[in-house]
């Protein structure tokens, strides 16, 4: 194809995979949409809120898929992490934990603001949807810290969340260091290491992961 626009175009295509930087996310989905082109993208989804809402709602509009592909929610191991929740086996979590971090200096697009960078898009997705899958997205309240480059884009982060049944949990993502890349839940019983898949290759370097017990 000569342009994005004669991809979206081509009557043969059934569905688009969005794997631009996160800052050109919700223009590529729209323009799919627009196509009548159901969009599978990329994590992040897009660059903000107001950039998801409106992709949402034009999906929906025009009655097509727009999802992002956060592999993780997908995987066999996701429905373990429900059943066992479920089944009472690991008793009532209260309180959870995750993190993730790799040494990601050398890469050149997470540095740059123009291209949607930093930790929290590129690693901070996981831990943010390992919370909600096991906690949900009832959140009260939310507290967030960053440690930016010169750039201006965020390279650590440590994210706090209030829930509204009085449960919390407390991540952390880095670009700067190697973090044990470990989630648990607490409850009143023991604490359980809860199994989350983590890339052990660094964004940018290989696609092979690993599950975290």
């Amino acid at each position: 194809y000569g342009s994005y626009e004669e991809l979206a175009a081509d009557p043969a295509g059934d569905l688009v995979y969005i794997a631009t930087p996160p800052s050109h996310h919700a223009e590529n989905m729209e323009l799919c949409l627009n196509h009548g082109k159901p969009v599978l993208s990329e994590k992040a989804f897009t660059a903000n809120a107001a950039q998801a809402e409106r992709v949402l709602k034009l999906a929906q509009e025009k009655r097509l898929l727009a999802a992002e592909a956060i592999w993780t929610r997908y995987m066999p191991i996701r429905a373990m992490v429900d059943e066992a929740i479920a089944s009472g086996e690991i008793g009532t979590p209260h309180f959870l934990t995750a993190n993730l971090g790799y040494d990601l200096q050398h890469v050149a697009r997470l540095r740059q603001p123009e291209l949607a960078g930093g930790a929290l898009l590129d690693l901070g997705v996981y831990v943010l949807n390992f919370a909600a899958m096991v906690f949900g997205t009832d959140i009260e309240h939310i507290d967030g810290n960053a440690v930016k480059l010169d750039t201006g884009v965020d390279f650590q982060e440590s994210i706090t969340l209030r829930y509204k049944d009085g449960r919390a949990a407390v991540l952390a993502a880095s670009a700067t260091v190697q973090l044990s890349s470990r989630a648990s839940s607490s409850r009143t019983e023991a604490p359980t290491v809860m199994p989350m898949l983590v890339p052990v290759s660094p964004s940018g370097t290989g696609n092979t992961f690993r599950s975290l017990m």
